[in-house]
């Protein structure tokens, strides 16, 4: 009861900051008077899909030898002409990685530090903290975790910009941690607006008829864990959220126009994680597709729409020039079946490329070469970027563009080289991930290092080793056939695991932290 009228409270006093606002008087300035902020500092627009498979996208974004686009299932079902757009007019990155659930990677991405650093390594409760592992394997439970998510200690990427004098906006899914967390919610983190932000990890509903609301909640007229706020004014309309959310966004870009301040806006889209609901503009979209997979595609097309209508609302205001736009999932896709993550193996939650990588676009809103801030980032539109990168990389890159304070002490790597004219970067070419909980596998620790990728389990002391250049699939493990490669990239895994303070999960027997059993010793394999 407490928890409930905690959000009831939380929702009454953001009507009423709703109310407030809607009374401020608009501004009224020409495009090109809008346009006359300062021009060093780029508008940063951080798109970021929640649930979103690496090839969900008609977007293709693998190649070959030749660097010719190499199609893959999902390429051909999805429809997504805004994608496209990004990708005509920026770059695109073939080795994006983030951790396999929401809000270690949402955490990573604000705070710039590896989820093993921070003990968010899996997703947090909406309503309470609490432990949100499973448990099905008998041997093994999950270490004492920040099952609260980000606190006011962590660093943050909205403090940073509004510290280098930007507005700063959050409009949809926030996540990073519950509700009841003040600590862990966007405004307390450093942004200026709030719309749709909490702890949910996925909406009650997307239909504005439900008011964005569970049923069970709605029947009751409380307000649940999963009811995404600040959106009243849609209340009972057939506004489908993505659309509803779009329109709060927009609205926001307006107003930083308006004032003249550049803004860093975050735009967080529910979709397309579950419920799985049908986007009814797009229904005859996907005239062959049906159920399930249906739904989905309405909800990928409806997230793409509003590229579209953003792009467009930059244009008109004067600042497409100075706005740049990056476009990412936050974990592996969940699509159902046929499975459009193939050629990658697995999905969200595992330890396969399909859990981890991301569609990663990075470009101008609209290029231009003479613009005096693309002159420094030159990004060639259509160009593709085959480094890895991960998305705990954007706190330092986006503090680097635009001049903000950025703690020493960050797992980010500032990747702003890759977008200039000569593209150098010297990150290192690694992506260390520990997931010592349950989700769609269970207790694992990966480290990728350069073409290589090693897989421990700590429940099986098994290993896995694979050549992600020849074998993208990860469908032969040669942790047997190499073992001198093996051997080192243990090694590594290990020196990683130390280096970034990982846990261990807890031997259910012993009720220790379990440890590492080297190759060789290992009683079992996988793959």
């Amino acid at each position: 009861m407490k928890r409930l009228n905690f959000l009831q409270k939380r929702a009454s006093a953001r009507m009423w900051h709703a109310a407030c606002l809607c009374a401020t008087a608009a501004w009224s300035v020409l495009p090109a008077a809008r346009a006359a902020q300062d021009e060093e500092k780029p508008n940063i627009l951080f798109i970021l899909v929640d649930d979103m498979g690496w090839q969900d996208t008609s977007v293709p974004f693998r190649f070959d030898a030749n660097g010719q686009p190499v199609a893959s299932p999902g390429n051909g079902i999805f429809k997504t002409p805004g994608m496209e757009k990004l990708a005509e007019r920026g770059m695109r990155f073939t080795q994006a990685y983030t951790p396999s659930v929401c809000s270690p990677s949402r955490t990573a991405i604000m705070t710039g530090l590896n989820p093993s650093r921070t003990h968010i390594t899996n997703w947090t409760d909406p309503g309470q903290p609490k432990d949100t592992s499973m448990h099905g394997i008998k041997t093994m439970n999950p270490p004492a975790w920040r099952i609260q998510g980000l606190t006011a200690k962590d660093p943050s990427m909205a403090k940073m910009f509004k510290g280098a004098g930007y507005r700063t906006i959050f409009v949809g899914k926030a996540h990073f941690g519950p509700t009841p967390n003040k600590a862990a919610q966007p405004e307390a983190l450093g942004f200026d607006v709030n719309v749709g932000g909490c702890g949910a990890g996925q909406p009650g509903s997307y239909l504005g008829k439900d008011n964005y609301a569970e049923k069970a909640f709605r029947e009751q007229k409380k307000m649940g864990p999963r009811d995404v706020p600040d959106l009243e004014k849609y209340h009972g309309s057939d506004t489908f959220l993505t659309d509803a959310l779009n329109t709060e966004m927009t609205r926001e870009i307006k107003k930083s126009v308006g004032m003249k301040k550049p803004f860093f806006a975050y735009f967080g889209h529910y979709a397309v994680h579950g419920p799985l609901m049908m986007d009814p503009q797009f229904a005859a979209t996907y005239p062959k597709l049906n159920g399930a997979l249906k739904k989905y595609a309405t909800l990928i097309s409806g997230m793409d729409k509003s590229i579209l209508s953003l792009l467009d609302t930059l244009e008109k205001e004067g600042v497409a020039e100075n706005t740049l736009i990056v476009f990412a999932s936050d974990n592996g896709g969940t699509a159902p079946k046929p499975q459009p993550c193939q050629p990658l193996r697995g999905m969200k939650g595992t330890p396969y490329e399909g859990g981890i990588r991301t569609p990663l676009i990075i470009a101008w809103a609209k290029p231009n070469p003479d613009n005096p801030l693309q002159k420094k980032y030159a990004i060639k539109p259509g160009s593709t970027c085959d480094r890895v990168v991960a998305l705990q990389d954007m706190f330092a890159t986006f503090g680097s563009m635009v001049k903000g304070k950025v703690p020493a002490k960050l797992d980010s790597q500032d990747i702003s080289g890759l977008l200039t004219a000569e593209g150098k970067c010297d990150r290192p070419q690694t992506y260390f991930v520990n997931f010592p909980h349950e989700h769609q596998d269970a207790y694992y620790v990966l480290l990728r290092d350069g073409d290589w990728k090693v897989i421990y389990h700590y429940h099986t002391k098994a290993w896995e080793l694979y050549n992600l250049k020849d074998d993208i699939g990860e469908q032969k493990n040669l942790a047997d056939a190499e073992p001198k490669k093996l051997a080192e990239m243990a090694r590594k895994l290990v020196a990683e695991h130390k280096r970034h303070d990982a846990q261990f999960p807890i031997d259910a027997q012993t009720k220790k932290p379990a440890q590492f059993v080297m190759p060789g010793a290992a009683v079992s394999r996988k793959g």
